[in-house]
C-alpha cells in the first residue's frame, strides 16, 4: 500500500515537470520571438527614416530656386509673409523633422550610434548655412528641447569661433555630451595612422607573397540561385569570407553577431535558415538569392530584400559576399551590375541610390 501511494507521488511530481517544463519552453520561445519581432520591427523603422531623407533629396534636386536662400549666402531671403518664405520655411522644417526623429530614434536604441553619427553631419550642414538662423528663430520653439539645444549650441559656435574645423569639432562633441553618445565624440579626428594607412601596407605585403588564383572572367556566370542544396556551401562561403569588420548594427539587430566584433554561435544555422528563406519566389526574380559560379561553384553571392512603400516597391542589395580568392578582379562590381541591370528591366521597382552607388566602391572585390 505504501509503495502504491508512493508510486502515485512521483507520478504527480512527474507531471508537474513536464507542465512546467512546457510553460517555460513556451515562454522562452515567445520571448525570442517578441525579440525578433522587435529587431525586424526597427529596421523597418530606419529604412522608412532613410527612405524620407532620400525624398527629400529628391525635393532639392526639383526646387533649386526654392532651397537657395537657405544654402547660398549671396542669395537674397524671401520677405517674410510671401509665399515663398512659406515654401522655404516648410522646407527647412521637413529637415528638422527628421532630425528630431533621428535623436528620438538614438535615445530608444533603434538608431545605432555609428549611423546616428552619420546624420550629425547633416545636422552641422544645415546649422551652418547661411539663410539658416532667419527661419530657426521662427520655428525653434516648435521642436524638443534636445534639438534646440544642439542647433543652438550650433548658432553659438559658429558666432564665436573662426575657424570651420573648429566649429566642426565642436559642433559634434556638443552632440555627444547632449545626447550621451560616445562614438560621435571625435568624429571628424583622425589619428595619424588610419585603418586605410594599415591596410594599404598590410595589402602591399600580402600581394608580394600571394599566389594569384587562376580566374577566366569569361568563364563566370551570374544568375539566380533556386537549388536548396547549394544552401550548406552559400553559408559556408558567407562565414569564411565575411569577417569582423562586415559586422554593422544590421547583423547586430537581426542577431547575426552579439557585438561589432564577434559573429554569434549559431551564424551558420543563422545563415543557413535565411537562405532557405531567400529562396522562395518573388514578383521580381525566382529567388530573392543571386550567386556568381565559376567551375560549378559559387565565388560569390547577393542577398535581395523587397519593401512596399506607399511609393512603390523598392529593393535593398542586404548582402553581398566575394570569396577572397577571387577579390580584385570586379567580382562584386559584375554582380550588383547584373542585379540592378535586372531591376531597372523590371520597370515596376525603385532601387535605393545605395545599392547602384555601391558600385563605385567595390574597387577591391
Amino acid at each position: 500500500m505504501r509503495e502504491f501511494f508512493s508510486n502515485i507521488e512521483v507520478g504527480v511530481i512527474v507531471q508537474i515537470l513536464s507542465l512546467f517544463i512546457a510553460v517555460a519552453t513556451f515562454i522562452i520561445a515567445r520571448a525570442i520571438e517578441k525579440m525578433r519581432d522587435r529587431r525586424t520591427a526597427n529596421r523597418e523603422i530606419y529604412q522608412k527614416l532613410e527612405l524620407a531623407s532620400i525624398d527629400l533629396f529628391r525635393f532639392e534636386a526639383r526646387n533649386l530656386d526654392l532651397i537657395r536662400p537657405v544654402w547660398e549666402k549671396d542669395t537674397n531671403l524671401p520677405a517674410p509673409g510671401t509665399a515663398e518664405f512659406k515654401a522655404t520655411t516648410n522646407y527647412v522644417c521637413q529637415m528638422l523633422n527628421l532630425f528630431e526623429i533621428a535623436i528620438k530614434f538614438r535615445q530608444d536604441r533603434i538608431l545605432p550610434p555609428d549611423v546616428f553619427g552619420s546624420w550629425v553631419a547633416w545636422f552641422h550642414d544645415l546649422v551652418t548655412a547661411p539663410g539658416f538662423p532667419l527661419f530657426w528663430e521662427d520655428q525653434k520653439w516648435d521642436y524638443l528641447p534636445q534639438l534646440r539645444h544642439i542647433m543652438n549650441a550650433g548658432l553659438k559656435l559658429k558666432a564665436e569661433e573662426t575657424d570651420p574645423e573648429v566649429i566642426e569639432s565642436k559642433f559634434y562633441e556638443y552632440v555627444s555630451h547632449v545626447l550621451k553618445c560616445d562614438i560621435v565624440r571625435g568624429w571628424t579626428e583622425e589619428g595619424e595612422n588610419t585603418p586605410y594607412d594599415d591596410f594599404w601596407d598590410r595589402n602591399k605585403q600580402v600581394r608580394k607573397s600571394k599566389k594569384v588564383t587562376e580566374f577566366n572572367t569569361q568563364k563566370m556566370t551570374v544568375d539566380w540561385i533556386t537549388d536548396v542544396s547549394q544552401v550548406p556551401a552559400l553559408a559556408q562561403l558567407f562565414i569564411h569570407n565575411s569577417k569582423e569588420n562586415y559586422i554593422s548594427h544590421g547583423e547586430i539587430q537581426v542577431g547575426r553577431a552579439i557585438s561589432d566584433k564577434e559573429w554569434a554561435e549559431d551564424i551558420k544555422e543563422q545563415m543557413e535558415k535565411e537562405f532557405k528563406e531567400a529562396l522562395e519566389a518573388s514578383p521580381f526574380g525566382p529567388s530573392h538569392l543571386v550567386g556568381a559560379s565559376y567551375k560549378n561553384e559559387y565565388i560569390g553571392l547577393i542577398l535581395l530584400e523587397y519593401t512596399e512603400f506607399p511609393g512603390g516597391w523598392f529593393a535593398t542589395l542586404s548582402d553581398i559576399v566575394v570569396d577572397s580568392r577571387f577579390r580584385n578582379r570586379d567580382l562584386g562590381e559584375k554582380m550588383v551590375k547584373w542585379v540592378t541591370e535586372h531591376l531597372k528591366s523590371m520597370g515596376s521597382i525603385n532601387y535605393l541610390p545605395r545599392v547602384t552607388s555601391i558600385m563605385n566602391l567595390l574597387t577591391n572585390f
